[in-house]
């Protein structure tokens, strides 16, 4: 069993976790000093509670993460159009996480607080479902509660979907027309469509689209359009996407893959 590794701080950052409260290091997931400063000392019973109930994954963390120092993103959940929160892993156990962002998380991170850590690895992803232990202004201690799942994050990847849209077509002369169109596959770079009339490669395209009851602006640009008996078969690619976006454009993408290569309850 390997024991904690820690990455070396800046003086301001060694500071304020001093300041935080944040254990340096955690010497088991059911701690009652963890628990307190987690959870408060009047919290102590639920949070021994909501421990017991998330059993830790031994060698999660190290399977997760290569290196101190490596950046990962981390998927806190809360209102849609939240974006995922990039931070540092500052230590790692074999079950928990020490990672410090260069900005406060855009959720507040209370104890307890399931989110979901993500690492890319090239044309994949590693992600893992976590348990806030305690946190601070700018650090997150987490322990990992779920198996590691290796998904498809290259661009090239397209998963398949039905969604109704009506594009916003911008030509080279600068005139805008609507078209009404179904997206059939997506990628975090760029989209399928079939739309219901002509589209030209070099035209600027714009569409909403609803992912997880929120409505989302994607803008692009048309690489491919072949006429077909269905209509313009158009292929696109996104442009500067913003962080809220690309966040739900993630998370809506591995839920689907999830979907895929997970097994149905009774199969």
């Amino acid at each position: 069993m390997s024991g904690a590794r820690r990455a070396s701080l800046s003086g301001e950052d060694a500071r304020n976790l001093a300041e935080s409260g944040i254990p340096s290091r955690i010497a088991s997931p059911g701690d009652d000093t963890l628990i307190r400063r987690a959870g408060g000392a009047d919290t102590d019973d639920v949070g021994r509670q909501a421990l017991a109930r998330a059993d830790a994954r031994v060698g999660a963390a190290e399977e997760l993460v290569d290196e101190i120092g490596q950046i990962v993103r981390v998927d806190l959940g809360g209102p849609p159009g939240t974006a995922l929160w990039p931070a540092r892993v500052i230590d790692r156990t074999e079950s928990t996480l020490g990672l410090i962002g260069d900005r406060p998380p855009p959720v507040a991170p209370s104890p307890h607080r399931r989110l979901r850590v993500i690492v890319e690895r090239g044309a994949h992803c590693r992600s893992v479902e976590a348990m806030v232990l305690a946190h601070a202004t700018r650090f997150l201690r987490v322990r990992v509660v779920g198996n590691v799942e290796e998904l498809h994050n290259r661009k090239a990847f397209r998963v398949d979907v039905f969604l109704e849209t009506t594009l916003s077509v911008t030509g080279t002369d600068g005139q805008e027309r609507v078209l009404p169109a179904r997206v059939r596959n997506l990628s975090v770079g760029g989209a399928g469509l079939t739309a219901t009339g002509a589209v030209e490669p070099g035209e600027q395209v714009a569409f909403t689209l609803v992912l997880a009851r929120a409505e989302y602006r994607f803008r692009s640009v048309a690489v491919r359009a072949v006429e077909t008996e269905r209509g313009t078969e158009l292929g696109v690619r996104f442009e500067r996407l913003p962080n809220a976006t690309e966040a739900a454009l993630l998370r809506y993408l591995f839920d689907l893959q999830r979907a895929m290569v997970l097994p149905r309850p009774g199969v």
